[in-house]
């Protein structure tokens, strides 16, 4: 299965930037002609204190091709 990651260096307390970085993810792989699968993963791989553009965090949704017609 193939992914599509979005990295952003923001702090993710909240989830408004979950879900907006979750929807700017989505809409690329519209785009692209992709299909995701599945549940949004958020991987956040610094400690809280990071500071925030130090930080590495990125929104994941499996995809695959969308159904040609």
């Amino acid at each position: 299965m193939s992914c599509c990651v979005l990295r952003c260096a923001v702090l993710c307390r909240g989830r408004s930037i979950v879900q907006q970085k979750k929807q700017e993810l989505l809409d690329l792989i519209k785009a692209e002609g992709l299909v995701a699968v599945g549940d949004v993963k958020l991987y956040q791989y610094h400690p809280p204190f990071t500071f925030g553009l130090q930080r590495v965090n990125e929104v994941l949704y499996e995809v695959k091709e969308a159904a040609r017609s």
